[in-house]
């Protein structure tokens, strides 16, 4: 699989290809992960909303042929001119606002919106991203592990794109304080402000399936 951040991007040609003819001319990713074994890839293309900061659709108007198995089938890459079947392909998008999104390209996937995770569920999720945290990060092995219940239960008042940076200003406020150990008062009492519950779509071309 492969996954492409598309508030990044600004043409569509690190998708589709560049003719070779340019400098920088090269395959896209899509012919990348079509090279490989799995008949079946998983592109995922992520804040799939911001994709378009001047309102085109320079950067978001390959996905309307290759959202359709039929014109898929034929795809092109620029930089290798030789048509290929990308119908197969399993297409996956978030974004935080489905609204900025035209709505020929929704119609395509299938619409599955994630709620605000529940109070009894941040436990998990604030584990999920901490231990995340302890498989890259070396300096965290100073402190005394686990965090204690009383800390999660101060961080599980944040939103979970704010647990992150919270954890880590914790730690930080931790080693300030010439502590090993992390206490609730180290976690920041900023609250990240209201935004739009994040959405997600799963897409497969290759799927006979109808939902209502």
């Amino acid at each position: 699989h492969a996954e492409i951040d598309m508030s990044t991007l600004h043409t569509s040609f690190s998708v589709v290809g560049l003719d070779v003819g340019y400098a920088t001319g090269r395959p896209g990713r899509l012919w990348d992960v079509l090279q490989h074994e799995c008949m079946s890839p998983v592109l995922v293309l992520d804040e799939l909303d911001k994709a378009r900061p001047d309102g085109s659709d320079e950067v978001v108007g390959f996905l309307f042929a290759l959202l359709e198995s039929v014109t898929a089938r034929r795809f092109t890459d620029a930089a290798i001119g030789l048509a290929i079947d990308a119908s197969k392909v399993n297409w996956i998008a978030t974004c935080n606002d489905v609204r900025a999104i035209d709505a020929a390209i929704v119609s395509r996937f299938t619409v599955i919106e994630v709620p605000q995770p529940k109070a009894a569920e941040m436990p998990a999720v604030i584990a999920s991203i901490h231990n995340d945290l302890l498989s890259t990060a070396d300096w965290i092995e100073w402190f005394e592990q686990p965090l204690s219940t009383e800390v999660v239960s101060a961080l599980a008042a944040l939103s979970p794109r704010a647990v992150m940076r919270a954890i880590e200003d914790a730690y930080a406020n931790a080693a300030t304080a010439g502590r090993r150990v992390v206490i609730p008062a180290d976690v920041s009492n900023s609250r990240s402000p209201h935004r739009e519950h994040p959405i997600g779509f799963i897409h497969s071309n290759n799927s006979q399936e109808t939902r209502t």
